[in-house]
């Protein structure tokens, strides 16, 4: 009987050597939400300014702020268009035929110059994106900015992840401003504010080396990703909040790396 003890202590010991390891997580234990009372929904879409102490995730709408913020202190996007489906000589002259229906994505000067959240830019005539929107099969169009280039300009240092700061993406179409709405918003002063070097070729300039017009991107839809899902709201915008933002409202607000 002590050998037979023996014999199965040895195995015991011998499969446990075999056995391996639990793997070691590299994340932190969760923690339970002591913070969230009960008439708290994760995603509130209440417009209730939320506190830099709490650990609720931000509303839909204080993130509408965030986001409108954003977009003002955004000089460049990304503008993205869809090449038409028949790619002919003219307007396309020298472009492969195989991006068509392909859709492109290149950066723009922008400049937050109207009260809806419609982004200006200027839609030169040799622009890819114009010429999507005048001859393609598709007027629509997207723009999106981020605030990774402008936190390392605040803070001067990189963040430990860009992956947790806001990015936004705007779509919509390409509208010309009207000669009116140029003079009654400002738009040439306001756009000179932040692209100085844009009255070379802006419309209306003498001696433009470009041709083109004044236009906005007619902001249809908004999605927002303020960072990482577990702090930040990541999701559509009510279009109509959007629109009806004022900059006293986004004023208030800050973004990572601001200061009061």
């Amino acid at each position: 009987m002590q050998l037979v003890g023996s014999t199965l202590s040895t195995l015991v010991a011998a499969i446990s050597l075999l056995t391996p390891p639990s793997p070691i997580s590299c994340s932190p234990p969760p923690h339970p939400r002591h913070d969230l009372q009960p008439q708290q929904a994760v995603f509130s879409d209440s417009p209730v300014t939320l506190d830099e102490t709490s650990t609720t995730i931000p509303s839909r709408y204080y993130s509408t702020l965030l986001a409108r913020r954003l977009l003002a202190k955004s000089p460049t996007g990304d503008l993205a268009s869809v090449f038409p489906a028949n790619i002919s000589s003219g307007p396309y002259w020298r472009t492969p035929e195989s991006v068509a229906s392909a859709p492109i994505a290149l950066p723009e000067y922008i400049a937050d110059c109207e009260s809806t959240g419609s982004p200006t830019l200027i839609a030169l005539d040799v622009s890819t994106a114009t010429k999507n929107a005048k001859y393609g099969d598709s007027t629509n169009v997207s723009i999106t900015v981020s605030w990774w280039d402008q936190y390392v300009k605040l803070v001067g240092r990189e963040p430990w992840t860009k992956a947790d700061l806001p990015r936004l993406a705007l779509l919509g179409y390409l509208e010309e401003i009207s000669d009116s709405d140029v003079n009654d918003h400002g738009i040439v002063a306001c756009f000179e504010v932040l692209h100085r070097d844009a009255r070379l070729w802006r419309p209306g300039s003498r001696g433009s080396a470009h041709s083109g017009k004044w236009a906005r991107v007619k902001v249809e839809e908004a999605y927002w990703i303020g960072g990482f899902g577990d702090r930040h709201y990541i999701g559509w915008l009510d279009i109509e909040e959007w629109r009806r933002v004022t900059e006293e409202e986004w004023g208030r607000v800050r973004l990572p790396g601001e200061k009061l």
